[in-house]
């Protein structure tokens, strides 16, 4: 529901921003489709994918320009290390202790999130490049 509104509020400044969601099952079937109603709600359909099922992370983050782990809750992250090692962003929230280069925001917290996002874009990400 975080990484949905964050893609809402930066489709405002980046208009062909995406966002592929992974999920390695739907636990909450009903909040699974509150999920995909809310996509559809907010016209954004066409800007977010999801992916279900247990498959390699890593040949998708070596397109991705940053990772998000909008997380509760949490402990070591391979996904995060993996993103880290391709050389693509990472954003997570500070529920645990993250790896040297992540950037952290607030857990739940929607608007540090886009802010860390929005950095992230404008600087961190394309430095690498």
């Amino acid at each position: 529901d975080q990484a949905i509104e964050m893609i809402k509020e930066l489709k405002k400044s980046y208009a062909t921003i995406g966002l592929v969601i992974v999920l390695g099952s739907v636990g909450d079937a009903s909040y699974y489709q509150l999920l995909i109603a809310r996509i559809y709600a907010y016209a954004l359909h066409d800007a977010i994918f999801i992916m279900c099922g247990q498959k390699e992370l890593w040949p998708l983050l070596k397109y991705a320009h940053v990772f998000i782990r909008p997380t509760l809750s949490d402990g070591y992250s391979v996904s995060i290390e993996e993103a880290l090692y391709l050389g693509t962003c990472v954003v997570a929230s500070n529920v645990c202790k993250r790896p040297i280069g992540t950037i952290l925001y607030k857990a739940g917290d929607v608007v540090d999130l886009n802010e860390k996002i929005s950095t992230a874009l404008k600087k961190e990400c394309f430095m690498q490049d």
